[in-house]
């Protein structure tokens, strides 16, 4: 059974029932704004009655006097029914907005894949934009309705007819502001799954420019980025005419509920039963009661979008996170077993590779190959905690690595990704990812093993170096060996090492082959996913992906 998605105008009123204390406050500024705001009206009344007939100058700077106080107290008064409206709103989207950047971090990665980057993006961008319409603007606008009801009524006691008159075109007003909301519903979405859509584009054409030059893409990238922009204007279009149709309507019916004010009032007058001046007045109040429903039609199209990103978010809470705590092993030396492990990506039928039994000794070498898809990369993920096995157990020393500690698995695993990515930071903040305590001996040390001392001193800012758009300004092959480097200084009892050759010259593969000689010797257990026949050829053991069986296959050892 689907939950129906709550509408903005039920999120700022779950707010205020949160709140009882600040919410009684915000009533109780918004009634008092409402009776001094009738100061401006009846005054009008009594100057155009009292003065004018009497020609009393007391009369008049004892009415302005007291109107002036009156205007000045309802200012002051708004003031601080914005700040206990701010109190209600709180902080609940800024924090809502870092929980989900944080579910974003934390959440398990078989799961997160479900959403596109595009709506990943899409979530936190639109919790941000939610706080404008359900912050203090959107309270303090529906705080006004009830009120306008009670300025309704006096308005009926100076005149009934002209009291149901205004009835009339705030109900017409309503009811529009409740067909726009409903009729904003589905282009709203669809306007936010296009403008994802069109980022992502962006984002690819900033990231993926070679690529695009070189395989001359420009004309299909070009050709897909107009038919996304081509719907977002659409989509935009018709969200604005929606917009723009609400605001001239709440024009619209403002003036013409002067109009119907004041003719209705002067056959009144005409008749004897209402005088100029009261009509005067009550013009006033007519507008004065029909102003916060043009507020809530002004809102309606952030209310809308707003309760739909605020949806969205609590869609993504129910992702599940990481499981934290666990247990260590304090004399664990890299032992690890795969006992009829899987995995499959989701909305994929067949699984990634598995099921899989290997065990890997501790101090052992075992190199996966095996044909491109067949799951080498991914098998490598799952041994590092980063996505859970979809079948099968992960054992360390006979223990469920499920039963370990996250945190501390992920600090005792040196991993070498297949594409090494890096944060924003300089190279020294990268690094001391691996190990936060490593003091600048340590850097130096890892980065001699990785050979990339010339390339660091050779630099003006040395390690403090900044790595911009994930470091994919540097070559891969510096990529590689940073990575490596970064895998070192981590030292872990277990190195998962993927394609550790790739993209390296014959110089710098042999500083490779030369560091995966020295942890093997000192007694490292290193699981390569490699096609490099070198590594092949001095591997203890051989893993072929995609065959009907793994077949090991012994070799010589590591020298």
């Amino acid at each position: 059974m689907t939950t129906a998605r709550p509408s903005g105008v039920g999120e700022i009123l779950a707010r205020l029932s949160r709140t009882p204390a600040a919410t009684g406050q915000l009533i109780l500024a918004t009634a008092l704004i409402s009776v001094l705001g009738l100061s401006v009206s009846l005054y009008t009344i009594q100057v155009l009655n009292r003065f004018v007939g009497n020609g009393v100058v007391g009369t008049l700077l004892t009415l302005t006097a007291g109107v002036c106080l009156a205007v000045v107290a309802e200012h002051q008064l708004r003031k601080l029914r914005w700040n206990i409206a701010e109190t209600i709103a709180g902080d609940q989207e800024r924090r809502l907005a870092v929980g989900t950047f944080g579910l974003l971090l934390t959440a398990r990665e078989r799961e997160r894949l479900r959403w596109s980057p595009a709506d990943q993006e899409e979530l936190v961008r639109g919790v941000d934009r939610a706080a404008g319409a359900l912050g203090p603007a959107g309270i303090t606008a529906l705080a006004d309705l009830p009120f306008a009801v009670l300025t309704l009524g006096v308005l009926a006691l100076l005149s009934p007819v002209l009291g149901a008159v205004t009835a009339l075109f705030c109900g017409a007003l309503a009811v529009q502001a409740w067909r726009d909301q409903r009729q904003m519903t589905t282009p709203a979405q669809r306007l936010g799954q296009a403008a994802a859509e069109t980022g992502a584009l962006v984002a690819t054409a900033v990231a993926s420019g070679e690529t695009i030059r070189h395989f001359r893409a420009q004309g299909r990238m070009l050709a897909l980025w107009q038919a996304a922009n081509q719907r977002t204007r659409g989509l935009g279009r018709l969200v604005g005419w929606i917009q723009l149709r609400g605001g001239s309507l709440t024009q619209v019916v403002q003036a013409m509920l002067g109009v119907g004010v004041i003719a209705a009032g002067a056959l009144q007058v005409l008749a004897g039963t209402l005088d100029v001046a009261t009509l005067v007045g009550a013009n006033m109040i007519a507008g004065r009661v029909l102003m916060p429903f043009g507020r809530i039609v002004q809102l309606g199209a952030g209310l809308h979008k707003a309760a739909h990103a605020l949806t969205q978010a609590r869609r993504f809470a129910d992702v599940g996170t990481e499981r934290e705590g666990g247990r260590t092993l304090p004399d664990w030396r890299g032992q690890v077993g795969l006992c009829g492990v899987a995995f499959g990506y989701p909305g994929q039928e067949a699984a990634a590779f598995g099921p899989l039994d290997l065990t890997v000794e501790a101090g052992g070498v075992v190199v996966v190959t095996g044909r491109n898809g067949t799951g080498k990369s991914t098998l490598l993920k799952v041994v590092a905690g980063l996505l859970d096995p979809t079948q099968g157990r992960i054992l360390a020393d006979g223990i469920d690595v499920r039963q370990i500690s996250l945190d501390w698995w992920r600090s005792r695993v040196s991993y070498l990704p297949q594409e090494p990515e890096f944060l924003p930071g300089t190279l020294r903040d990268n690094l001391r990812l691996a190990r936060p305590d490593a003091d600048e001996a340590a850097l130096r040390r890892c980065l001699a093993d990785a050979d990339l001392t010339a390339f660091v001193d050779g630099h003006p800012q040395g390690l403090d170096m900044v790595l911009r758009d994930g470091g994919r300004s540097l070559s891969p092959g510096i990529r590689r060996r940073i990575g490596l480097a970064r895998a070192l200084l981590a030292d872990g009892a277990l190195y998962l090492l993927d394609e550790p050759t790739e993209a390296l010259d014959r110089e710098s593969a042999q500083v490779v082959y030369a560091q995966l000689i020295a942890l093997a010797r000192r007694g490292r257990t290193l699981l390569i996913v490699s096609h490099d026949p070198v590594i092949l050829s001095s591997a203890r053991t051989v893993v072929r992906l995609g065959e009907p069986a793994p077949r090991p296959a012994l070799a010589e050892a590591l020298p």
